[in-house]
């Protein structure tokens, strides 16, 4: 299972963006109806009062990070969540040691994607309406 992986290879999941309303509502899915352990779990969020207040009502507040960097730092899957005008936060951050990248971002364009975290291999699952 991907837990017994990610516990065997010391890896974390970073949720880029992870306190809005996205990934937070997913790192809950997983924790409380998944078994993923909250030690695995790294939530990164823009530092407002509105996501800090959102993890702590779901029990997640442990989960936070201060930075992506810091977030990627034992990460073996990253989950990008972050809102498209904020990808350019992420152009400095090395993904080159991370096994799986995904992301949840609808308008960004696959080619941008690939450009701005510096892989070919990147799953892409965003929700969009048009096109």
């Amino acid at each position: 299972s991907v837990i017994d992986w990610l516990q065997s290879s010391n890896s974390k999941i970073a949720m880029l963006g992870g306190g809005g309303n996205i990934g937070s509502a997913l790192a809950q899915a997983w924790v409380q109806h998944g078994g993923l352990p909250k030690s695995l779990l790294r939530l990164t969020h823009r530092g407002s009062t509105a996501a800090a207040e959102r993890l702590e009502s779901m029990g997640l507040s442990e989960c936070a990070c201060t930075s992506n960097a810091e977030a990627l730092k034992d990460a073996g899957i990253a989950i990008i969540c972050l809102r498209a005008q904020d990808f350019g936060g992420i152009a400095d951050l090395d993904f080159s040691s991370i096994k799986y990248v995904v992301c949840l971002t609808a308008g960004v364009s696959l080619k941008a994607l690939r450009a701005i975290i510096g892989r070919e291999d990147v799953f892409f699952a965003a929700v969009s309406g048009h096109d």
